[in-house]
């Protein structure tokens, strides 16, 4: 119970002084002066574990002598006191979330008392130690607190001209510089500083920061070496030179630093963690869950070792190189496990999955023992079980401890379920379990609500998250409710309830003015409801919400003059006038905003952003691309940016480009995940299927994710011809994964037909592609799609004679509706010469329909043979007997009235149609690219080019761009128009978006 050493016996007071729990330092502190009755410190705690409030504590202990008698100087006093005293008062305030309403109006008296003799401490500590490189640290994040540059570029006049260390105020420089994003000035700076005499690991590591976020990646490394060999065991430095490292491409080299630190820190728990989390997936997995095996024979009591360890035997696949020997190496060497018969191969597997599992229950069972409430174990169990496949199992882990849990935290374990219910699509459970959770919740901020509502909007159901807030604010109102409730209702369009509540706000802190923050949500509120209602508003009206979003951008400006974002939002308020009406003064004003950001921030991204935006919006492609390059130049590492130029490159019609773009990133970050995925894109878009699918198995073996294979095994498998040698070595990189994903079993069978060099060869991959039609039969469609994809690799139907009849053999002349239904589309996909044959097996598939879901996914196929056909009428009818049968079915209500829209007569019909369906979704790109053309045939076009815009940016397809290249030419606004063409056509448009794109260009020179 008390610890002997020394060192910790001043720490527990001192810890159990800063909890304010003052009867227990008491106790704690006599029993250790038993012992050591003479040490100064001691003493010194007893004195102050006498003083009831931590305020007084703090000015007693800075009056004390030093440890060694001696007795610290006026100025030192001051300097220790306004530290102290801010410390304090940035503790206090952490405490506000976790206090209980009763408690609430001493804390916060005591945070007004701290604050206001912090503020006091520090005016005398700048009088007498102005110099002071502590006092001048501090004062900075005050600065930073305040959101004052002005504070803090007088703090840099200060340190000039005070503090002797001259490397002080040049750091101080740099930071400045960091903080506002200008790389330059402040590498600039931090080189300086590390060139004078005795600079210190925390220049070096900030000169590392600085480089890296400017660009120079090899000058950063550089300089967090220096840093890490200065002082080996800081651990933010270890941190960010290793992600500098791994980023770099340079795996092995992190793995040596972090096992460096490791050995030298054995009592870090988040480096050691780091090491081993990093050999999991950059090392040899096999020794990873080894290392971790010996760390849990040694330290039992870390726990979050044991949970790692647990989370890595069950999510991790069994393999060959995970069957060890006693002594750790490997039970099978390549040749023996490959001489293996299958069977014998997936009994080893089975035994190792069965001997993990077991491993892993036991792991649980122990740390549930030292805490039969940790959380975080519990949600880790379940959450790998879900990963395993187990997920029935794991949730039926979490509902037991969520029906017996008790106390005020119970609710957190309902949470839990009903998250992974969520994970699992069991809607129905998921809600019965959040429900509870929202009933056992005793908190005054209402905390469960507020997490149950983030659920739902992380899966964009803003409709239930508000439904969730709005039943907690009628138990409990809070200013932090109230402000969620307000994003909710603007983002489902509710202008007058957002309203309404922001006016609540105001009500529930009386007498304090709104926050900077609050004025940006009216101002975007008002911005929301005229864009959304421009045409639905008369002249007063429009001014009266006009004039509510001016005043709360000049009221956010009036708080906080020096932040850039309201001149954002203002700008951007500008750009969609401009998009609406094409008035040039509203572009003109734009750009003015626009540029008042970057003065006050320099490279501001949003700002950037929205200007290359506006010169797209103008027509200006090009420019648009420029503006992007130049802050990349000064920015090379956003990720956002780099994005932004890719899509402008490929909006262009110029992927070899974006493509280029991509690689030149690579060069620097070949195993960035982030960058691998936008080459794949821009591969894609490039029509290079195999470069693409080359990128997603490079993913795969730097993430293990399945979906990367499977989507690298898909774009060779759909590649003209098939890439079969291609998916064979694709194969080879997860040889478990074939065992239980029934596909690749398929697509493995038709490539060993598609390579093979013997006449026995090809027969032994066609016999077994057509015998796994046995279970695709029994699936009930569940396989249908995958086999005929992988039958179709093999004999692609646009080419060769021998699709149809393989399927028709292997199903015994008997197709079911699925079968029937994926011969349609496959013939569909052939063109104009299959559509009769599409149209043949699209009949019998509705026919054959044995359920209604048969039926409807049926009808959808015979729909799209007529629409194929140009039979729109047609077309219609089978898309509305769809609907009777699932009426709330967006894409199919999209469809009808998209072909509703083509015919005059129907155009009523199809707005009324497409608005109801934008109520439900207002954020489907598809649905406002309808609406918007069904607008445009009625001849509204303000409110066309505002939807069709905005589904182009959410979207952007050669179709869409073509719709609103139509209707901006409609509206007079050729140059627009002109734009807006080139880059639908830059999108590879298909046969109807061409055939549209020609349209408009005949009436463009006309």
């Amino acid at each position: 119970q008390y610890p002997t050493d020394l060192r910790l016996q001043r720490t527990k007071i001192q810890w159990l002084l800063f909890l304010g729990n003052l009867p227990e330092a008491q106790q704690e502190v006599n029993q250790f002066l038993v012992a050591n009755p003479n040490d100064p410190i001691l003493r010194q705690l007893k004195i102050l574990s006498a003083i009831p409030k931590a305020l007084d504590r703090i000015k007693v202990f800075v009056n004390e002598p030093n440890p060694d008698g001696t007795v610290r100087s006026e100025g030192e006093k001051a300097v220790a006191l306004a530290l102290g005293l801010t410390s304090l008062r940035d503790s206090l305030k952490t405490r506000i979330a976790s206090t209980s309403q009763e408690n609430m109006p001493a804390l916060t008296l005591e945070i007004s008392e701290v604050a206001s003799a912090a503020k006091e401490a520090l005016v005398k500590a700048v009088e007498l130690e102005p110099g002071d490189s502590s006092l001048i640290d501090r004062l900075y994040s005050e600065s930073l607190n305040d959101k004052s540059t002005e504070q803090a570029d007088k703090l840099v006049l200060q340190a000039d001209k005070y503090c002797k260390e001259k490397a002080i105020p040049v750091l101080l420089r740099g930071r400045i510089a960091l903080e506002r994003n200008d790389f330059k000035a402040a590498v600039e700076s931090f080189e300086q500083a590390v060139l004078i005499p005795g600079a210190t690991a925390a220049a070096y590591r900030l000169l590392g920061l600085a480089r890296e976020k400017s660009g120079d990646i090899e000058g950063a490394r550089e300089a967090y070496s220096i840093s890490y060999e200065r002082r080996p065991n800081d651990i933010v430095t270890i941190q960010l030179y290793t992600a500098l490292l791994l980023k770099s491409g340079k795996t092995t080299e992190a793995r040596q630093v972090t096992r460096a630190a490791m050995l030298a820190m054995p009592e870090s728990v988040a480096i050691r963690n780091a090491y081993f989390s990093m050999e999991a997936v950059y090392g040899n997995m096999a020794q990873s869950i080894l290392e971790r095996r010996r760390m849990y024979l040694v330290r039992p009591s870390d726990s979050e070792n044991a949970r790692q360890l647990m989370k890595l035997l069950l999510e991790v696949a069994p393999s060959r190189e995970l069957i060890l020997k006693s002594d750790g190496t490997e039970m099978y060497q390549p040749k023996e496990w490959d001489s293996m018969d299958r069977m014998r191969q997936e009994q080893a597997l089975k035994s190792l999955a069965e001997m993990n599992a077991a491993e892993a229950a036991e792991l649980y069972a122990v740390l549930l023992k030292i805490n039969p409430n940790d959380r975080a174990t519990i949600r880790t169990y379940a959450a790998s079980m879900l990963r395993a496949g187990r997920g029935i199992e794991g949730e039926s882990i979490l509902k037991e401890v969520a029906e017996n849990a008790t106390g005020e935290n119970a609710w957190q374990f309902w949470i839990d379920l009903g998250e992974q219910q969520l994970q699992s699509n069991r809607i129905r459970e998921a809600i019965l379990s959040l429900t509870k959770a929202i009933e056992l919740d005793q908190t005054p901020a209402s905390i469960a609500s507020m997490q149950v509502s983030n659920l739902w909007s992380d899966r964009r159901q803003p409709v239930r998250a508000l439904e969730v807030l709005d039943a907690a604010y009628l138990k409990k109102p809070t200013v932090t409710l109230a402000r969620m409730i307000a994003g909710l209702r603007l983002e489902t369009r509710n202008f007058a309830g957002a309203r309404a509540m922001m006016s609540e706000i105001g009500k529930l802190i009386p007498g304090q003015p709104p926050s900077f923050s609050d004025r940006l949500l009216a101002a975007d509120i008002a911005n929301a409801e005229l864009d959304e209602s421009f045409l639905k508003l008369n002249e007063a009206e429009y001014n009266r919400i006009d004039g509510e979003f001016q005043k709360s951008i000049e009221e956010a400006i009036r708080l906080e003059p020096a932040n850039p974002l309201p001149f954002v939002v203002r700008a951007s308020s500008f750009q969609r006038r401009f998009q609406r009406s094409g008035k040039v003064d509203s572009m003109i004003q734009a750009k003015g905003d626009i540029g008042r950001a970057i003065e006050l921030q320099g490279n501001y991204w949003p700002a950037t952003r929205l200007l290359a935006s506006l010169q797209l919006d103008n027509g200006q492609i090009d420019e648009s691309i420029q503006t992007v390059r130049r802050f990349i130049e000064q920015n090379p590492r956003l990720v956002e940016a780099r994005r932004a130029l890719v899509a402008y490159q490929m909006a262009s019609g110029d992927s070899l480009s974006a493509i280029q773009t991509v690689k030149e990133i690579l060069k620097l970050e070949p195993k960035n995940i982030i960058w691998l995925q936008l080459i794949s894109e821009a591969h894609l878009s490039a029509s290079l299927n195999l470069d693409a699918a080359k990128d997603n198995e490079d993913m795969f073996q730097i993430s293990r994710n399945p979906d990367s294979l499977l989507q690298a095994i898909l774009l060779r498998a759909t590649n003209s011809p098939p890439d079969f040698a291609g998916i064979l070595l694709a194969l080879k990189l997860a040889p478990t994964l074939i065992q239980t994903v029934p596909f690749l079993q398929m697509i493995a069978a038709a490539s060993i037909a598609g390579t093979a060099e013997t006449e026995s060869q090809r027969n032994q991959g066609i016999i077994q592609l057509r015998e796994i039609y046995k279970d695709v039969e029994k699936s009930n469609g569940a396989l249908t799609d995958s086999w005929i994809l992988a039958v179709s690799a093999l004999y692609p139907p646009k080419t060769s004679e021998k699709f149809e009849p393989f399927v028709l053999e292997a199903c015994g002349n008997k197709p079911d509706s699925s079968l029937n239904r994926a011969l349609a589309q496959q013939f569909i996909d052939v063109g104009p010469s299959g559509f009769p044959k599409a149209r043949q097996y699209a009949i019998r598939a509705l026919e054959s329909a044995a359920n209604e879901e048969d039926k409807l996914n049926a009808l959808r196929v015979v729909a799209g043979v007529e629409y194929k056909q140009g039979n729109y009428a047609e077309a219609a009818k089978l898309f509305e007997q769809a609907l009777a049968i699932r009426p709330d079915d967006l894409p199919i209500i999209n469809n009808v009235a998209y072909l509703e829209a083509g015919n005059l007569k129907t155009v009523p019909q199809a707005i009324e149609r497409a608005r109801k369906a934008a109520a439900v979704n207002p954020i489907n790109p598809d649905l406002m690219d309808t609406l918007g053309f069904a607008l445009m045939r009625a001849g509204e076009l303000p409110e066309a080019v505002h939807l069709l815009r905005r589904s182009a940016r959410l979207q952007p397809t050669a179709m869409v761009y073509a719709h609103l290249a139509e209707a901006l030419q409609l509206s007079g606004r050729s140059d627009e128009a002109k734009a807006s063409l080139k880059i639908a056509v830059g999108l590879k448009p298909d046969a109807e978006a061409q055939e549209a794109i020609d349209k408009i260009i005949k009436s463009i020179r006309e």
